[in-house]
């Protein structure tokens, strides 16, 4: 997918009926909304319809009933209507505060678009329908871009299913986690096995032949003999693709703050398995144990062990940690080689697809393409391009904008180059926004009302104001740029061109992963034009965290 103009999109959808108990995402339920806040925002968004909108002004759609501004303006009968106006509102603010439509070297593609969450399918059709048709008037759209909504089985029924199809939708990632229901309760989700066929089934009968499922390893309760299973059941399902992650404990989840209660589920779980393979299973541990304890494991789970105790410094929590870590390492590779002899190739630390059915959107990410992430927790990047000719420093307030002729510095965040007797400079900026529905929703609420009351002025005003939108901006320096591209390079089975690690990497400590087995080098192309990458191995893989603390500048 790499290719400059490229633009994946990110839709955050924060909604979920209740919180799963591994997750620590960014999540809310509507009904948990203090009544005062929500109140507030009902009132705000119930003011009188707006004869104008500063979208008007500013090259998009004149017609008020297209414009984001009136899209049921005095319709709002619940915080989902309220959220995707402030949806389409940022959208639109980026677009024009980053200049991502009118830039003198490039302009954007729309490649892909991908509703994430939080449960996006608990969300109305017309909240799909009005996002994707304000991305279409925002930017140029690809012939056949790649959309993906998120679903949950219990959540994704056979009409909504069919709906979202005939938006051109054409990938869903259906949140499995695991086929066994006592496991499913145990890890909070709502759905039961049975809800995952029916999910499947029903999206295939919608025309969906991009279907992505994820599956969890190493949740409580689940046995190896429980992960076989699972394993063997999804492979007969046939997903064009499978995401399948490690769990790990991680602070503000359920899990984190029951671990106790959640190890004395875990163990009866266990036992009510034990007759059956108990003799299999401690054989199978005692392997795995020995298998990795040899070419430095030890010393690397050691160092992963004091890292989770400086990092939460609660025992239980590390004993909890310990006591499974060999057996998520078995649990990994038996699903890595079990979905590889399937015929899915293992393309990412975490990612298995059939052939052409990678996820281009996460593609582009592992890419460092640009992408722009809408909503609460979201994050965005952007390739700026600056003509340094009509920027000076008096123009630009903010420090990191400002030229440093200082163009060989690491923690420098100005990269230049010459093009038709000008100074062109190279920005690299992150944009995250702050993980708050409510913050969010008034923080586009209030920018809008600043805009208004600038409508009777002068348009190049306008403009002014929406540059004025404060954004939570990194500019990357050269040393954040090269660690990117060592760790997302190296989560992907194509891994690193070996010019650029050993350029910038100890060249020691690459030599001594790829004699332990952590990671090869591997040749593409044809003699005349042959290149050299590096990647990790399965084995490499699993402790993909301490290489990268390893060799990360």
């Amino acid at each position: 997918m790499k290719n400059n103009n490229n633009l994946s999109i990110y839709i955050h959808t924060p909604f979920c009926k209740s919180k799963c108990n591994y997750c620590n995402f960014y999540s809310i339920n509507p009904e948990n909304i203090n009544g005062a806040e929500l109140q507030k925002i009902y009132n705000t968004h119930r003011s009188p319809n707006r004869s104008h909108n500063y979208y008007h002004h500013h090259g998009h759609d004149n017609s008020p009933d297209n414009s984001p501004d009136n899209i049921h303006y005095n319709s709002y009968n619940n915080i989902h209507d309220i959220y995707l106006q402030s949806l389409i509102k940022e959208l639109k603010i980026i677009s024009e505060k980053y200049n991502l439509n009118n830039n003198f070297t490039h302009s954007r593609i729309v490649k892909t678009i991908y509703f994430g969450g939080g449960t996006p399918s608990v969300m109305n059709i017309n909240f799909f329908d009005e996002i994707i048709n304000n991305i279409y008037k925002t930017f140029a759209v690809s012939d056949n871009p790649e959309i993906t909504v998120e679903v949950n089985p219990e959540s994704a029924v056979l009409d909504k299913l069919k709906s979202l199809r005939s938006l051109g939708i054409n990938r869903l990632s259906i949140g499995a986690q695991s086929f066994n229901d006592n496991v499913l309760k145990i890890a909070g989700r709502l759905h039961s096995s049975d809800d995952i066929l029916r999910c499947v089934n029903d999206s295939r009968k919608c025309g969906f032949n991009n279907i992505s499922l994820d599956l969890m390893l190493g949740l409580p309760g689940q046995t190896a003999e429980i992960l076989q299973k699972d394993i063997d059941y999804l492979i007969s399902i046939r997903p064009e693709h499978i995401s399948a992650y490690i769990l790990s404990i991680e602070k503000g989840s359920k899990f984190y703050k029951n671990l106790k209660k959640l190890r004395m589920r875990s163990e009866e779980n266990r036992e009510n398995n034990e007759n059956e393979h108990n003799g299999n299973e401690r054989n199978k541990y005692e392997h795995s144990k020995n298998e990795y304890s040899k070419n430095e494991h030890n010393e690397n789970e050691h160092n992963k062990y004091e890292h989770s105790k400086n990092e939460y410094n609660e025992n239980e929590h590390n004993e909890y940690k310990e006591r499974k870590e060999d057996e998520l390492a078995d649990f990994y590779i038996t699903a890595s080689e079990e979905f590889s002899s399937s015929g899915y190739k293992h393309y990412e630390i975490s990612n298995f697809a059939l052939n052409g059915f990678e996820s281009k959107h996460n593609i582009n990410y592992w890419e460092r393409g640009e992408y722009i992430g809408l909503g609460p927790a979201a994050s965005s990047f952007i390739k700026q391009t600056v003509n340094c000719s009509v920027h000076n420093n008096a123009d630009n307030n903010s420090s990191s904008r400002n030229i440093d002729d200082n163009r060989g510095d690491m923690d420098n965040n100005n990269y230049y180059y010459r093009s038709n007797n000008r100074d062109i400079k190279k920005l690299e900026i992150r944009i995250t926004n702050k993980p708050n529905l409510i913050e969010y929703i008034n923080k586009i609420s209030n920018f809008e009302k600043k805009i208004l009351q600038s409508e009777n002025k002068k348009n190049k005003l306008i403009k002014y104001k929406i540059e004025e939108f404060k954004t939570d901006e990194e500019i990357l320096t050269k040393k954040n740029i090269i660690n990117e591209k060592f760790f997302l390079s190296l989560r992907t089975y194509k891994g690193i061109n070996v010019k650029i690690i050993y350029k910038y990497a100890d060249r020691k400590i690459i030599d001594e992963l790829i004699k332990a087995g952590f990671a090869e080098i591997y040749a593409t192309g044809d003699r005349l034009h042959m290149r050299h990458y590096l990647r990790l191995t399965l084995k490499g893989m699993l402790v993909s965290s301490e290489i990268f603390s390893k060799i990360l500048l």
